[in-house]
């Protein structure tokens, strides 16, 4: 009986330290996603043209089905609406990720998909209710004869005192 009552609270304990960690990995889920493709020395690169000013990198991992769009100056959607990542591969587009940039300079945005079939990427803006095309990509990306490897980048040497 006592064994009993003993396993029962080792059980709840468990229960709810798994509980903690889901709760914790929901936190920091996009940003540690997005830190884990950036790390990886097994990912590619590929810069998405179109829109003037704006700085829009994709970078994924083919193996692990990871990646991470890098959006530096692409502007607000407008009132209701979205950014979509959409990728192709021979077949329709399909929508892999949706995102509005945050206030800060920089907006990762991270995106699970088959990059291995993949061979177009592109970004648009949409209603924010439906994922559907209105007209051609603001941004876009051959991923078959443009992507190169990523280099993660380097601890830097410590700066010299003074």
């Amino acid at each position: 009986m006592v064994f009993a009552a003993g396993l029962m609270i080792v059980a709840a304990q468990t229960a709810a330290a798994y509980r903690r960690s889901a709760a914790l990995q929901d936190s920091l889920g996009p940003s540690a996603e997005a830190l884990a493709v950036l790390a990886s020395r097994s990912a590619r690169v590929v810069s998405l043209q179109g829109r003037r000013g704006a700085r829009v990198r994709l970078v994924y991992d083919p193996a692990r089905r990871r990646g991470v769009l890098v959006v530096v100056r692409l502007g607000e959607p407008g009132a209701g609406r979205v950014y979509r990542v959409w990728l192709t591969d021979g077949g329709p587009p399909q929508p892999v990720a949706a995102f509005v940039p945050a206030p800060d300079p920089v907006t990762l945005v991270p995106v699970r998909a088959d990059f291995s079939r993949a061979r177009t990427v592109a970004v648009d803006a949409g209603p924010a209710t439906r994922a559907t095309r209105e007209g051609p990509p603001l941004v876009q990306a051959s991923l078959a004869s443009s992507s190169e490897r990523w280099r993660p980048p380097r601890p830097a040497a410590p700066l010299p005192r003074r």
